[in-house]
């Protein structure tokens, strides 16, 4: 539990730097749409398979984004 509030942290953290102004209940979602291709591409080099995601490192949200933007 205390390494998930860490890694929450610092994910917060490292979103600040890059984008001045976040927070976590308000962000500026053009800057976010514009990247969320080069995210995907990112993802897809991760575990997809979600049998396997308690094991590995990965993700599968690339996945899902990608049906919704169909």
């Amino acid at each position: 539990m205390e390494e998930y509030r860490y890694l929450t942290r610092y994910t917060e953290h490292e979103l600040r730097k890059l984008l001045p102004g976040y927070r976590k209940s308000k962000y500026n979602t053009e800057v976010l749409m514009e990247h969320i291709d080069r995210a995907i591409i990112n993802e897809k080099k991760f575990c997809e398979n979600i049998e396997c995601l308690d094991n590995e490192l990965g993700s599968n949200i690339g996945t899902l984004i990608e049906k919704l933007k169909k």
